[in-house]
């Protein structure tokens, strides 16, 4: 779903970073350090790091447009 929505934000967002945190042991430290702890998660941070809000479980293709349309505003 997430390769579905991103398309049509990429003359908006800068970077992307999608990370199967089952699969990489990277990721799981990035899992780690984020606190996350229920998959799946989406994590939105600012240019400088910063988180500023996150999804946690499951979520539609709509509900993501509308949170990363809050989010480029």
């Amino acid at each position: 779903m997430v390769d579905r929505v991103t398309p049509a934000y990429e003359d908006k967002i800068e970077i992307f970073i999608y990370r199967d945190v089952n699969s990489e042991a990277q990721a799981n430290h990035f899992a780690s350090q984020q606190g996350i702890r229920a998959i799946p998660t989406m994590v939105f941070v600012d240019g400088k790091g910063k988180e500023v809000t996150r999804i946690v479980g499951s979520t539609s293709e709509g509900d993501l447009k509308s949170k990363l349309d809050k989010l480029i505003k």
